[in-house]
């Protein structure tokens, strides 16, 4: 019997049940557990991990005289690319499956993977306010994401790309109904309770749905509960919540992020800003 995590890098045991990760990007692991029989089982988990800001520092002018004052700016660049992996751990299926996801930053839905097994178009719609945690049968009030794609599908419990035509913008603290549905048979799981969260991230939550079918906008999802298997991919915000820009003494405040400085001598300033995640990065400007 034992424990097996792969990847192995930044794990401090690989082959321990609690081992430490320390990632520099998000980074997904796999777990595979064996009994004395030699009986395997393997579970995902995926690590976050925030990216520092990019920051740009600017001052108008760039020189002055003696007395007069300079504007200085700091712009952060907060947008992290990341994804919400679910489940490929079927044990049902049908032709498409509806659920909600909860925001917890703006971000942008930019790519959808499915556990698909046949069928040759899929299609993704949405609803602000999501899908009612009920059995769904009419597409009254949702919209289709783009254009019917094509798709290839991978085979049971692997990841298929729904090549979507449209991004999908989602305003932070907002919960949306996604129905993902085929001309074909895609694979998902039964679940504990329709609404109850499966997945989540620092940006967002995935939860509990319907399954059923939909192509076309014919919508009939009346199997519950079940867990979406795939992955949303997405851009997120992480909003700056703070600037500290050193010296302060001639600056009109050094909170702010494009504070007015009245230096008496040549003087480099430093700025650092710092996101929601607590993610922090440094420029200078002098």
């Amino acid at each position: 019997s034992g424990y097996s995590w792969s990847p192995t890098v930044y794990v401090t045991n690989s082959n321990t049940a609690t081992p430490t990760m320390s990632p520099k990007t998000s980074t997904t692991y796999t777990l595979t557990v064996t009994d004395g029989n030699g009986c395997t089982n393997t579970l995902t988990k995926r690590v976050f991990v925030g990216n520092s800001p990019q920051l740009q520092v600017n001052s108008t002018p760039n020189a002055i005289c003696a007395g007069s004052s300079a504007q200085l700016s700091a712009t952060p660049n907060n947008v992290q690319s990341d994804l919400l992996f679910t489940t490929l751990q079927s044990n049902n299926g049908n032709a498409g499956v509806v659920f909600d996801v909860t925001t917890l930053k703006p971000l942008t839905i930019t790519g959808v993977k499915m556990n698909i097994v046949s069928g040759t178009q899929a299609e993704v719609w949405y609803k602000a306010g999501g899908y009612g945690n009920a059995n769904l049968t009419s597409s009254v009030g949702w919209t289709k994401l783009g254009a019917t794609v094509a798709i290839t599908p991978a085979g049971q419990d692997l990841l298929t790309d729904i090549p979507i035509t449209l991004n999908l913008t989602l305003p932070s603290g907002t919960t949306y109904g996604i129905a993902i549905v085929t001309d074909g048979s895609v694979r998902y799981t039964n679940g504990t309770a329709v609404g109850n969260m499966y997945a989540s991230s620092m940006d967002m939550t995935i939860k509990e749905g319907h399954g059923g079918s939909g192509i076309g906008g014919t919508f009939s999802f009346i199997n519950s509960p079940r867990v979406f298997n795939g992955q949303l991919e997405y851009n997120a915000t992480n909003n700056t919540i703070g600037y500290s820009w050193v010296p302060n003494s001639t600056l009109n405040n050094p909170s702010l992020p494009n504070p007015l400085a009245t230096p008496t001598s040549n003087t480099l300033y430093t700025v650092t800003v710092t996101d929601v995640n607590g993610c922090t990065s440094q420029g200078n400007i002098g």
